[in-house]
């Protein structure tokens, strides 16, 4: 018999079959609204200035054991009912509440597609930049979509450009552009949990390579994972993953990525706190001004309002007042936003300059 094999499966008790066969099923899969484009993240390897592919439609696929037999498709979709429901974000359907899902149609936006409700996560690759075009009108905002899809999956997902941009160098950026505005503030619920996304890291290997490698699930239908930039030794995995495939002379700049949040990990992860605590203080302001909060007490709030304009938005210089009963009840219903690295499985050549996509 070859080590492959295993013809005494049948004869294992069911309740044991069925826990092999759930170890197969993919854990939480990512859902893209939209195609990320590259020119407006911070994209890694940093190839031509061109959409780049939309991977979450493998996440949409049915579980490679739901074709292996019926037992396992019963693990695959239907043992867990409640927790294995797929969700296309079509127009028609409704919430539990009967909300209807406002549908999203843009330039860039993603056909529907399924995952599986209160269990994957969708992404929003869009932010305003995303809206700098000539050629087109002006697309709808897809902010309320993706409220009421967050609303029927386990998280949801944005870009750091959408809320506040991460700079690994802590280079100052006054800039309001690119992020959402205060009236936008609305479409976060604070129920629900948002991964954000500080860089999107594309990891050349082959699907045999993936599988040894075990980071994009165990059977390579996890195509997109979110990880926590703290957790070096995860981040790890996917750097010696990014290795099989590919030497660190052909890709310089995700080299150089790995290195920073690897090899000066105290460094960087201080720099993420610091993007958290701006983040915080942003999200203040856009909650003071879609309030309307009173001038005496925007000022209590702020103690740093007389200083010059072009240094308001400086947020690592701003002064909260935290102690403030108004900052601690927003504080409190604040949304939880998670700082996080996407990283993306193609066994293309996608972004490398001189080569096509299989």
């Amino acid at each position: 018999m070859m080590a492959t094999e295993f013809p005494k499966f049948r004869d294992l008790p069911m309740e044991l079959r069925v826990k092999i066969w759930s170890f197969c099923v993919p854990g939480p899969r990512v859902y893209e609204m939209d195609y990320p484009l590259s020119d407006f993240h911070s994209t890694f390897p940093d190839g031509e200035a061109r959409p780049r592919e939309l991977w979450s439609s493998k996440s949409g696929l049915w579980p490679v054991i739901s074709r292996v037999c019926r037992e396992a498709r019963d693990v695959a979709l239907n043992r867990h009912r409640h927790r294995y429901m797929y969700v296309t974000g079509e127009e028609g359907q409704t919430d539990e509440h009967g909300v209807p899902y406002p549908p999203w149609t843009a330039w860039n936006a993603n056909l529907p597609v399924r995952f599986r409700k209160g269990f994957d996560i969708v992404h929003l690759h869009w932010h305003g930049d995303y809206d700098h075009h000539d050629w087109l009108g002006p697309p709808p905002n897809p902010l309320p979509s993706l409220q009421w899809l967050a609303s029927q999956a386990a998280a949801a997902s944005v870009s750091a450009e959408l809320l506040h941009r991460f700079d690994p160098d802590g280079d100052k950026n006054y800039s309001l552009a690119s992020v959402i505005g205060s009236k936008d503030a609305k479409y976060f619920d604070p129920h629900v949990l948002y991964y954000v996304v500080l860089a999107i890291v594309e990891i050349h290997i082959s699907a045999e390579e993936a599988a040894h490698a075990g980071v994009f699930g165990t059977l390579g239908e996890e195509p997109i994972r979110l990880v926590d930039p703290r957790d070096t030794a995860t981040v790890a995995r996917f750097r010696d993953a990014w290795r099989c495939g590919r030497a660190s002379v052909e890709e310089p700049d995700v080299a150089e990525f790995f290195s920073r949040v690897t090899d000066a990990a105290d460094d960087y992860c201080a720099r993420v706190e610091q993007w958290r605590q701006e983040l915080e203080k942003k999200w203040m302001w856009h909650k003071c001004n879609e309030l309307r909060v009173p001038e005496d007490t925007h000022a209590k709030i702020w103690s740093d309002l007389d200083q010059p304009r072009e240094l308001r938005f400086d947020w690592s210089r701003r002064q909260l007042d935290k102690g403030h009963p108004w900052v601690q009840k927003q504080l409190a219903v604040m949304p939880r936003f998670e700082p996080v690295l996407m990283f993306r499985h193609c066994t293309g050549r996608c972004g490398l300059a001189g080569y096509a996509n299989p």
